[in-house]
This record gives structure tokens, sequence and C-alpha cells, in this order.
């Protein structure tokens, strides 16, 4: 994350860096183990960033691709918690150090829901629990959605890069074939053979669920890994529900930055 993503995400939360741009102390770094409320599976792995100066922070869930772990997203926590915020990075299960079958935009959420709360048990003096929001990128930017419809009263902001949406779409588009060999691996075969289990992964149908949430997408206009089709129709579903609090940031080719 460079330093313009950076303020684009601290932009989206709302949120003034409490500390100057580069010229805070490098912020704590703490690793700690949950297990999940919905099946029990762990240990479940996730690294916490923050100041310890014993104020309440804005807790952001920093969320790794589809493909990757807790630690893609490290300099990125890092970066977010040198600003004030109080970052968590979790390894989703099956991925980096975390226990578990990988569920493809399942339980996955469920997972990062639980690091939040064992997040707001361990650090009661350094998080504010009214403030929890999540970022993430291809697949995290998917989760970062289905955190928002699946649990609409937690949180306040949802930041998508280039989010997988909907899984079976996702997979239609065939953007990444790779990515389809490990959904299926995942999830018992293609969208064909089991349309209940990615309609279960799709977040279109319920984009209304969470009208009080905060939803900003982020991607580019020459995506074609993560196809911006499925996230064009979650904002459209939105639209004409009334709500406008999603918000859309494409790059182009003739902006400075890109």
């Amino acid at each position: 994350m460079n330093r313009r993503q950076t303020l684009a995400v601290l932009g989206a939360l709302g949120h003034s860096p409490v500390y100057a741009l580069g010229a805070n102390a490098e912020p704590r770094a703490e690793t700690f183990q949950y297990v999940s409320t919905v099946d029990r599976t762990g240990p479940l792995i996730a690294d916490a960033f923050y100041q310890p100066d014993g104020k309440r922070k804005p807790v952001l869930a920093v969320m790794h691709g589809f493909s990757g772990d807790r630690t893609a997203v490290t300099a990125d926590a890092k970066q977010l918690a040198a600003r004030g915020v109080f970052a968590v990075a979790p390894d989703m299960r099956g991925r980096g150090k975390s226990a578990g079958k990988f569920d493809s935009g399942g339980l996955d959420t469920h997972d990062i829901v639980d690091a939040i709360r064992e997040v707001i048990r361990k650090y009661p003096a350094e998080v504010d629990p009214t403030r929890i929001s999540v970022v993430g990128y291809s697949g995290g930017g998917g989760n970062a959605v289905f955190c928002g419809v699946r649990f609409p009263d937690m949180f306040q902001c949802c930041i998508s890069f280039f989010g997988v949406v909907d899984y079976g779409g996702w997979h239609r588009s065939k953007g990444r074939p790779d990515c389809n060999m490990k959904m299926e691996a995942a999830l018992g075969g293609p969208p064909d053979q089991l349309p209940h289990i990615y309609a279960a992964r799709n977040a279109i149908p319920a984009a209304t669920n969470a009208r009080g949430t905060r939803f900003h997408f982020f991607w580019d206009e020459e995506e074609v890994m993560c196809p911006a089709d499925m996230i064009e129709a979650f904002v459209e579903a939105r639209r004409l529900a009334g709500l406008r609090n999603t918000h859309t940031h494409i790059s182009r080719k003739l902006d400075a930055v890109r």
C-alpha cells in the first residue's frame, strides 16, 4: 500500500491521522491465537498492530487476498497502525498458519469477526468497539463486503480493492483459472454443480442488508482478473434501494497516479 492508498483508506474511514506521516514510532506488533465460535476450528492466527498509548482507537481488519496469508498485508497494517488505527490481520482458515480447511468466502467472514472480538477482549484500553471497519484486496476485498452484508450492525465501513463479491460470477469470468481450481477444491466443484454453495458466496442479493454501512470500492478500469461487473451490480443494487453511502474509486489510463 503506497502513501496515496493509505490516505485513501483513512479518508474512507473518516479518520484523520493521529500521528504525523512518517514521523511516529514503529507500532507494536503482537501475534495471537483464537478459535472459531462457529465450529471451534483452531488455532486461528492473527497479528495486531497498534500504538500502545492507552487511547481507544478504531479497529480495522486488514485482509489478505484469495491465495495469500497475513504476511502479504503486514506492511499495510503497520502503515495504518502508525496513523492511529488498531489494525488486525488474520490468516484465514487453511491459509498461512491458521488451522482448518479454506472455505473460499464462507466461514472466512466469521473468522474475521471472531478475530475482531478477540481484539476487543484482549485490548480493552486500546480499541474502540463502536468503530469497526475492514479493508481487503481481491478475495480479501470480497471478505470485506461479506462482513458488511452478513454482520450489518457491526461494521462502520467496508473497503474493497478489486474485491470478489460473487464467487460464482468470478468463476464464470475465468479471470483467474488458478483460483477457479482452488475454489473447486475448497467447495467441492464448480458453480453449475453446486449452485447453492456459490449462491451463499454472492453478496449482490444481500447488498441492501447493511443500510448504515459505508462501502468504498477501488478498482482499475482495465482490471481483468477480478472483473468489475460484479462490483457494479452490487453498487447498482444499493443505488436502486436509495442508499447513498456507497462510493466507487476507479483508476484510469490518464491518471497521474494509477
